[in-house]
């Protein structure tokens, strides 16, 4: 069984996207629209609630 993180991560919707976006906000000239706002929330949100379901499988 893989685990919600893992399977994330294999699918390449996890982490990678929160660090792009982090990197373009950061370095980047240009500014952050709306649309690349809300996508880094709902990465980071993806994150917490693979967290959580990687520790209620744990418990």
């Amino acid at each position: 069984m893989i685990s919600p993180l893992a399977r994330r991560a294999e699918e390449g919707r996890c982490g990678l996207s929160v660090t792009e976006l982090f990197e373009y906000a950061k370095f980047s000239p240009h500014e952050i629209d709306p649309a690349m706002k809300e996508h880094a929330i709902e990465s980071l949100v993806a994150v917490r609630d693979d967290l959580q379901a990687i520790r209620e499988l744990a418990a």
